[in-house]
């Protein structure tokens, strides 16, 4: 049997992590309703972009009048890559906090073979997860990792998500934009649907192919 993971070099990776780290942005979003001012969207401090990017880290943050508040939801993703295996094993996406807390995604059974209908694996938190979204709004690094049923890690990436000091700095800087934004030069738009998720087509079981030996 063979994987094509590197399974003894990453084998209890945790939170400490010599990867250069991804700084997260603060992006500005204008939205405006029929007969509506523009108004910015609900602020979010991201890597990658909603619905379709496989490497995501994304938060969304409440609005408290003129300030940035409190987390209120995140979700994180990373993809499968070449992972292969010639059994069935089930894959879960860690995400690790910035003093070695872990948090478990949603883990997904990957078939055995390089032949799957799954790209990505993803993780959900919400205020059901106070633990999570204290951690998250006190700031730091944040580690996200694959990990198998069998103690495999892999595809370990490192996210900056800013200092509470600096996310209330990009949030002051959006809000001052978006004053200077002419109403009319915003088209009629809305952040309604933002996050869909919906289970793809159950097409027939192809045959097992073995993993590459190349």
């Amino acid at each position: 049997m063979r994987s094509i993971l590197l399974a003894a070099a990453l084998v209890g990776l945790g939170a400490c992590s010599t990867a250069s780290p991804l700084k997260a942005t603060m992006p500005m979003e204008v939205y405006r309703a029929e007969g509506q001012p523009p108004r910015l969207g609900e602020p979010h401090v991201s890597v990658g972009e909603l619905p379709g990017d496989d490497l995501l880290f994304y938060a969304g943050f409440a609005r408290e009048g003129g300030a940035l508040g409190a987390p209120k939801w995140l979700t994180w993703r990373l993809p499968l890559g070449d992972y292969c295996r010639d059994r069935p094993t089930r894959v879960d996406a860690l995400l690790i906090g910035p003093v070695g807390q872990v948090w478990h995604g949603r883990p997904i059974d990957v078939p055995a073979g390089p032949d799957r209908l799954r790209l990505s694996v993803d993780g959900f938190a919400d205020k059901d997860n106070p633990d999570l979204m204290a951690a998250l709004a006190g700031g730091g690094l944040f580690t996200l990792v694959l990990e198998n049923n069998e103690g495999d890690r892999w595809s370990q990436t490192v996210v900056d998500t800013l200092t509470p000091t600096v996310r209330a700095r990009l949030f002051a800087a959006n809000l001052a934009s978006l004053a200077k934004i002419k109403p009319n030069s915003v088209p009629i738009r809305s952040d309604m649907l933002r996050i869909e998720y919906a289970a793809p087509p159950s097409p027939p079981v192809p045959p097992v192919r073995p993993c590459s030996t190349t």
